[in-house]
């Protein structure tokens, strides 16, 4: 989230150097990652040797496609989760060509030798793709929005400038209490531009049931109340937050 500043220093190598991805075009696609627990590349003719066995995936309790709803919304929020931390990262973001339909290739995760449908783009649309079209274009307009102030108050319009000129606090369902242990789903931070007078609170919750988290007080140098973007959990506190598309 802050550009890994024990590598990617400010004075030295700035953040853009650094590229945020979850996916690629080698291994599962986005849509995949969340419905696939094992790789499933039988049609490469290769007898599922090939490709990595280690995917750090969830198939969220069936393998493949489902017609259980719950778990297809859930998977979709999974992805959607995914998207934020990415976009939301300093870095560059990298996003695999179609992660933006959540196109699957059914689990193939070396699918380099198919020139078929199972590794061509699927433009046609759907309730599911349509969504997280959606859903990318709002990431998209929210990250421009975010560094575009800085451009407005007459600042660098840099990434490496705000993490630079901003506070990072971290914070658990408490505020200024983070929890680092191993075994903990859930984290939150704030990030203070000292310049720009903005301020985001965003919560991961990787828990499996609802936490309630207690926000901080807004910073004493900022006006204002803290407003919610949608219904995902990150508020900003600032002028013209109201503007804002919801992301929902």
């Amino acid at each position: 989230m802050t550009g890994s500043p024990d590598i990617y220093q400010y004075n030295h190598s700035d953040p853009e150097k650094s590229i945020n991805f979850v996916t690629c075009h080698d291994g599962f696609t986005l849509w995949d990652l969340v419905s696939y627990n094992q790789k499933n590349n039988h049609a490469n003719g290769e007898e599922n040797r090939d490709g990595m066995s280690d995917n750090y995936s969830w198939n969220h309790g069936i393998e493949g496609e489902t017609d259980n709803q719950e778990i297809d919304k859930l998977r979709v929020r999974q992805c959607k989760n995914l998207l934020t931390a990415i976009m939301l990262s300093i870095g560059t973001p990298m996003l695999l060509m179609g992660d933006e339909h959540l196109r699957t290739q059914h689990g193939n995760n070396n699918a380099y030798c198919q020139n078929t449908p199972l590794s061509w783009m699927n433009w046609r649309k759907n309730e599911r793709s349509d969504e997280m079209q959606r859903y990318t274009q709002e990431l998209i307009k929210y990250r421009k929005y975010l560094f575009s102030r800085a451009q407005h108050e007459g600042m660098m319009v840099s990434l490496a400038e705000i993490l630079h000129r901003s506070e990072i606090c971290w914070h658990g369902v408490n505020p200024y209490s983070p929890d680092w242990d191993a075994n903990s789903h859930s984290l939150a931070m704030t990030a203070i531009s000292l310049d720009v007078k903005v301020a985001i609170y965003i919560i991961f919750n990787a828990y499996w049931a609802p936490l309630q988290f207690n926000l901080p007080l807004p910073p004493q140098n900022i006006n204002g109340n803290w407003h919610r973007i949608g219904r995902c959990s990150l508020y900003v506190l600032g002028q013209s937050i109201l503007a804002v598309s919801s992301l929902d």
